[in-house]
């Protein structure tokens, strides 16, 4: 059976199963792996930007504001996207070609629609960098499922047509969404250098070396040296054996405990750089606003003991939850402290946004990248839907 439009060719089943290129692999395994690492990829950042701002994953995507609406849209999609590419991979699917490149395609288009209905500041700025990652990933990943030969044999039981034999098109690697940036790692010397202590070893450390000497479990190293030294005098070997080796055990001590200093003194550092940027950043948010949300903003806040919400710490019910703070109940409203008062205002007035330019009219950007986006997707959906 021959298709002339597309020049595939199909086969019965067994001839697939019995073909080179049948099964999940090559590029179309890297395109699977994409999937799941770009899925984990946006998940971290998601993370990080709510770590950067003291809160929890689940307070962050909780706190209401129209960034965070959309933002959980585009994340649920993504997995639901993810999972069914998984399913149809798994159960070679027949319309796992059209349907995945269909889920590729609506990814942005349904970002655009989820933004415009939960609009915010720097909105435009947001849809302009996800559209440059989506058009990159459909060109890539929606051109290689069409013109792929693994594609077709494992999922639809063609091949091409031996009269005119289309080469397999080797995409660059780029996943779903975006590539996980890796952090290089610091890769530290096994070797330390033993540094004599001018301080007399405490008694400790004496102790350990007396034990090794009793139970013959010297250093050998150590115990040459001091062998060497004592010039074959077993005794007076063993007496300069401790002598190092206590001081030695003092020095490791000593270096040990600097060490933990220092790292004491980072993270309060950290700490206290964070606490001042959140109250700077705190400040100028509340010189934004008029007196009357400043008086808002200023009231004390609590979180729910039963649903974790923050709320105003004089409420006498929980709006999210419904739980009642009356007296005789189990139910309280738990004081935030300053730190973490400041974290919520910051993430809830500026979550994740930044404008293009200082000039920047960023009203017209959703509508420019609707329509920039939209001819794409109509382009793109007659490359998939005409071969």
């Amino acid at each position: 059976m021959r298709n002339e439009k597309t020049k595939w060719v199909c086969i019965d089943k067994e001839a697939a199963l019995s073909h080179e290129l049948y099964g999940v692999g090559g590029w179309l395994l890297l395109f699977a792996a994409g999937c799941f690492l770009g899925l984990l990829a946006d998940f971290g950042r998601v993370i990080g930007d709510a770590r950067s701002v003291g809160l929890g994953l689940g307070d962050f995507l909780s706190i209401s504001h129209p960034s965070i609406s959309a933002l959980k849209v585009v994340l649920f999609y993504e997995v639901v996207a993810v999972a069914c590419i998984y399913w149809m991979m798994f159960a070679k699917s027949g319309g796992f070609r059209k349907y995945t490149s269909l889920l590729l395609l609506c990814m942005f288009p349904l970002m655009v629609v989820v933004s415009l209905a939960n609009t915010y500041e720097g909105v435009g700025a947001v849809l302009a960098s996800g559209f440059i990652r989506w058009a990159i990933s459909c060109a890539v990943w929606v051109s290689y499922l069409q013109l792929s030969k693994r594609v077709r044999v494992t999922f639809e039981h063609c091949v091409l047509d031996e009269t005119e034999v289309m080469p397999e098109p080797r995409p660059v690697a780029t996943s779903l969404v975006h590539l996980i940036t890796a952090t290089p790692a610091v890769v530290a010397s096994t070797e330390t250098a033993t540094t004599q202590n001018t301080n007399e070893p405490e008694e400790q450390f004496w102790a350990i070396a007396l034990t090794e000497c009793n139970q013959q479990n010297m250093r050998p190293g150590l115990w040459a040296k001091a062998f060497a030294e004592s010039k074959g005098q077993e005794s007076v070997a063993k007496a300069l054996y401790m002598k190092l080796r206590a001081a030695q055990l003092q020095s490791e001590w000593d270096a040990d405990q600097l060490q933990k200093l220092e790292e004491q003194e980072r993270i309060e550092q950290a700490e206290l750089e964070k606490q001042k940027r959140l109250e700077s950043e705190e400040a100028a948010l509340l010189a934004q606003m008029s007196e009357a949300q400043r008086i808002e903003a200023r009231k004390p806040k609590g979180r729910c003991s039963n649903c974790s919400a923050v709320i105003d710490l004089t409420s006498k019910d929980c709006p999210h939850c419904s739980a009642s703070f009356q007296a005789g109940s189990a139910w309280t409203v738990q004081q935030m402290s300053s730190a973490e008062l400041a974290a919520f205002r910051v993430a809830s007035k500026s979550i994740r946004v930044e404008t293009l330019t200082e000039n920047t009219d960023d009203s017209a950007l959703p509508a420019v990248v609707l329509a920039v986006g939209t001819v794409l997707l109509f382009l793109l959906f007659i490359a998939v839907f005409t071969r």
